[in-house]
């Protein structure tokens, strides 16, 4: 419990090899007592030889640790360093790192045991993150979606990342989507840093190694004149160099500063720091915290400009509708009962040959279906599967997970 009149405390274990020299807590108070540089001109007070004190400042108590055994106590110095203090002033010294820093130069090793200050930044940052990271979907969503309709994607994702991203349904997820029906989960499938990689990353994120060299392959003419075969190559090779800009220059650059890659990134080490529950610095969190509030104001900007955004003309909407249909009238509705079928009886023909698996692991087969067969959709495979089960066509069971024997990992069979 924290020293009364105090907000928040801090303890460390700190360990020590006394088979040379016992360091007693009375010593390890005393040491403490005696650092100038702590107390930032406080006058500290000595009290029952294991305590210090100075006023509102802090209070400092070292104990023997009540959990060592008596084997340690005869081989190892242990003690509990109790920190209470309140919220230190952005320009203050912290006082955290000024202890911990002190105790390295007595003890061999040393742990955080309580930082209810880090768990009070924690506490305070996420929900300022949280409102950052989903303004910011919401306004990626709102930008490429205006601009670019449908095929929006198209000018962000490499294929193989969409791909990717649309995998990333898990089984458990089947449920959700069978509800949630066409609801497009691209960018809450992303995590932070590849949210700001597609306004900032100084290449366009779109174009991995082979959508560049596809591309290239294209920069040709079959024209048999000279001319016409050099004037449309140097139209291709225009057009992919327009396309190989980054994204900020295509898109954000009118709307965002060029700090905002270096922002975005501090914002996803708070992220890291938040998420973990790591020890966070006054100087830390100050920094998080006014950066934070300094991209939500962009994020903010930038959303307002939105009703700048040039209007999609009825053309490009009689373009896209077309494109719709033909997708439409191409493959109306799609049944891969038969496929899953047909996909799950080789799955079982190899196993019934391999005297070291036991089962078909349902990733497995998710991976090595889209693998052989990558023009279905996510979406259709997993609500397929989820059908094929409520009939009893499938089974989805639970088997222990040859890897890690202490967690299960889902298989299926047929019916």
């Amino acid at each position: 419990m924290v020293k009364k009149g105090f907000e928040h405390k801090f303890e460390m274990l700190v360990t020590r090899d006394n088979s040379s020299k016992k360091l007693t807590k009375k010593q390890v108070a005393a040491s403490i007592y005696g650092q100038a540089d702590l107390w930032l001109g406080a006058d500290p007070t000595y009290d029952n030889n294991v305590s210090v004190s100075a006023a509102d400042y802090c209070h400092i108590t070292v104990y023997d640790n009540p959990h060592k055994n008596k084997q340690q106590e005869l081989n190892e110095d242990q003690y509990v360093v109790e920190l209470s203090q309140n919220n230190p002033s952005s320009d203050a010294k912290d006082l955290r790192v000024e202890i911990a820093s002190f105790l390295g130069g007595m003890f061999e090793h040393a742990y955080i045991i309580v930082d209810e200050l880090s768990n009070h930044y924690s506490n305070t940052l996420y929900p300022i993150l949280n409102r950052v990271e989903t303004s910011l979907r919401a306004y990626l969503h709102n930008y490429f979606v205006s601009k670019n309709g449908r095929r929006w994607k198209e000018e962000i994702l490499s294929n193989d990342e969409e791909r990717e991203l649309k995998n990333k349904i898990r089984v458990g997820d089947i449920e959700t989507s069978e509800k949630l029906g066409t609801l497009d989960l691209t960018l809450y499938r992303m995590d932070f840093g590849r949210l700001n990689a597609i306004i900032s990353d100084p290449f366009s994120v779109k174009h991995k190694r082979s959508d560049l060299i596809s591309q290239i392959h294209s920069l040709k003419s079959d024209a048999e004149d000279p001319q016409t075969r050099l004037d449309a190559l140097t139209e291709k090779i225009e057009s992919l160099q327009s396309e190989l800009q980054s994204n900020y220059t295509k898109h954000f650059e009118d709307y965002f500063g060029s700090q905002f890659k270096g922002m975005a990134e501090g914002l996803v080490k708070a992220r890291n720091y938040v998420a973990h529950n790591r020890f966070m610095s006054v100087r830390e969190f100050q920094e998080a915290l006014e950066v934070a509030n300094d991209l939500g104001t962009q994020i903010e900007k930038a959303s307002a400009s939105l009703k700048d955004l040039p209007v999609i003309t009825d053309e490009q909407v009689t373009e896209m509708l077309k494109g719709y249909f033909e997708k439409t009238v191409e493959i109306p509705i799609r049944d891969i009962t038969n496929v899953i079928f047909s996909q799950l009886k080789e799955a079982e023909d190899r196993l019934a040959t391999d005297p070291h698996k036991s089962f078909v692991g349902l990733k497995h087969f998710r991976d090595r279906f889209f693998a052989e067969q990558p023009n279905f959709e996510p979406a259709e495979f997993h609500l397929t599967l989820k059908d094929l089960e409520r009939r009893g066509a499938i089974e989805i069971y639970q088997v222990e997970n040859p890897v890690k024997p202490e967690f299960s990992t889902a298989a299926v069979r047929l019916g």
